[in-house]
């Protein structure tokens, strides 16, 4: 009668009796000895470790590992190599329909749809996201988002750049105090990605894969965004982005001191701007994305740099100085 394990056992496992056994048998096997059928723990013989012995009917003789893995690998190798061929074959097949739901979808989707709604935003970011394969580009005009937001922001964005993405964006020079922002910076970076900063910027934009793109709705409502589908108006707005990437100042890939020299003139140069067009200083600020006090303590130093005692006055001097002609401004 066949020996039984002492322990409960599967292929390709062994009880410690099996292994004890095994080790002896491959010991005595120089000088011909031969185990005992019957001393033979049944998990050595259903792993192949053991075969019959030409010597007797009854007693085995054990074989290298080499030997008995080749028995049992190959036709587990031979499964794994069909299931690798269907699968394959299948993802060949969803990869053609895919291609076909793009085109089907691309052929019915109306140029503009108005998106309202937190829920309604963030499923059709979600699915932009989802199906963007190579580039996104994003301007984010106003000062820095919470902690939380960017947060959840980077949870939806690293997946997308590890799977080769490239993305892009664009915020406003006062984000470069910005704590929150600037960490983001840092962890998009790592993963490829690029971040500059202007003085000025348009409204928030959003492009995915160069077809299709999202803005800020016209009444300005947090959760509402225009989709932008048609092509001649997405290839605008990458133009425009573009524009303002060109003149934009790139945030260092590491933390630490985020201004220059070259951001401060950018910034005062946008305030002497206004002032000659004559916005308040709550307008500059909000265009700006910065603190009102903030915009007020510029045009205290500015108002003592050209000696002048109202804005009217600021304003004509700035404009006469010249400092704002194109050809003077600094070189980034």
């Amino acid at each position: 009668m066949d020996r039984t394990c002492s322990a409960t056992c599967g292929a390709p496992e062994v009880c410690d009796e099996a292994v004890a056994t095994y080790e002896g048998a491959v010991a005595n096997s120089d000088v011909g000895d031969c185990l005992a059928l019957a001393e033979v723990p049944m998990c050595l013989r259903r792993l192949g470790l053991v075969v019959p012995s030409a010597q007797a009917a009854d007693r085995v003789r054990a074989v290298p590992p080499s030997v008995a893995a080749a028995h049992h690998l190959a036709p587990l190798e031979r499964a794994i190599s069909r299931r690798r061929t269907e699968l394959s074959a299948v993802t060949e097949t969803f990869e053609l329909i895919e291609q076909a739901y793009h085109r089907g979808r691309a052929a019915h989707l109306p140029d503009l749809v108005h998106l309202r709604g937190q829920a309604d935003v963030e499923a059709a970011l979600r699915r932009s996201l989802d199906e963007c394969q190579a580039e996104l580009i994003t301007a984010h005009p106003g000062k820095g988002r919470s902690a939380e937001v960017l947060a959840e922001v980077l949870e939806r964005d690293l997946p997308v750049l590890r799977r080769g993405v490239h993305k892009r964006v664009i915020y406003q020079h006062t984000i470069r105090t910005h704590g929150p922002t600037l960490e983001y910076i840092d962890s998009i970076v790592r993963e490829g990605a690029e971040a500059r900063t202007l003085s000025e910027l348009f409204d928030r934009l959003i492009v995915f894969d160069r077809k299709t793109a999202y803005v800020a709705s016209p009444s300005g409502g947090e959760h509402e965004l225009v989709e932008i589908h048609q092509p001649s108006l997405v290839q605008y707005l990458i133009r425009s982005f573009e524009l303002a990437w060109s003149r934009a100042i790139p945030v260092p890939a590491t933390a630490g001191y985020r201004y220059s020299v070259s951001v401060t003139s950018d910034i005062q140069l946008s305030i002497m701007r206004m002032l000659v067009n004559g916005l308040t200083d709550d307008k500059i600020a909000r265009e700006l994305g910065m603190g009102r006090r903030t915009v007020a303590e510029h045009v205290r130093r500015l108002s003592q740099r050209f000696g002048s005692s109202g804005r009217a006055q600021l304003g004509y001097a700035i404009a006469r100085s010249g400092l704002l002609d194109t050809d003077d401004q600094p070189e980034r």
